[in-house]
């Protein structure tokens, strides 16, 4: 063959689109292994679990539920605290013996005919996170009370009546403290309530 034999003589050309393949069947009649996943419209398809959405609520473990609270006011007079006895590993026996001697006490299984047992540990004491639970009887409650309600008014009115008298202390104004100016001292008060709480 000569160069310009090879030359005019092309191969031929392939039809196009995708070559056909062969019209006989080589794979074997048997069922699939495997069927895939079933469709939830068929009824042969089992039951999809249903998953309802519930919210993250993070809960206390030194919550008390409100009417247990109030039923041990009302039902056996007792005021429930908690005080700390230990903050970082390190004990806090002053704080706890301040509160004995106002007359708090641990609580302990079986006080309160056993409402608050679910709340005791295995040696009985009501303890959650270097927190102790205490109770008092409602007589030395209302007078700790009233103790802190005359202890806030106090020193309200000793710094009104200082500031009208004595002027500010450690204020170094000229003529700060001359009566003409301390007549001027004046104290706003006002209230305004919070936004409601549902119930």
């Amino acid at each position: 063959m000569t160069d310009e034999q090879q030359q005019t003589e092309a191969p031929a050309k392939r039809p196009p689109g995708r070559p056909r393949g062969s019209t006989k069947k080589r794979n074997a009649i048997r069922e699939p292994v495997h069927r895939g996943r079933p469709d939830p419209r068929r009824s042969e398809a089992p039951p999809l679990k249903t998953i309802t959405y519930t919210p993250f609520e993070p809960k206390s473990s030194t919550d008390i539920p409100t009417d247990l609270v109030e039923t041990i006011w009302t039902d056996y007079g007792g005021h429930l605290q908690w005080c700390v006895y230990e903050a970082g590993g390190k004990p806090t026996p002053e704080w706890i013996s301040a509160r004995q001697k106002n007359g708090f006490v641990d609580c302990r299984r079986g006080d309160f005919d056993g409402l608050l047992d679910f709340l005791a540990g295995p040696d009985g004491r009501m303890v959650s996170g270097g927190l102790v639970l205490l109770c008092r009887p409602r007589e030395y409650q209302e007078q700790g009370q009233v103790y802190e309600r005359r202890k806030a008014t106090l020193a309200v009115e000793q710094m009104k009546e200082s500031h009208a008298e004595r002027g500010l202390d450690g204020v170094s104004m000229p003529g700060g403290n001359d009566a003409v100016a301390r007549k001027r001292n004046t104290h706003r008060s006002s209230f305004e309530l919070g936004p409601r709480i549902p119930d």
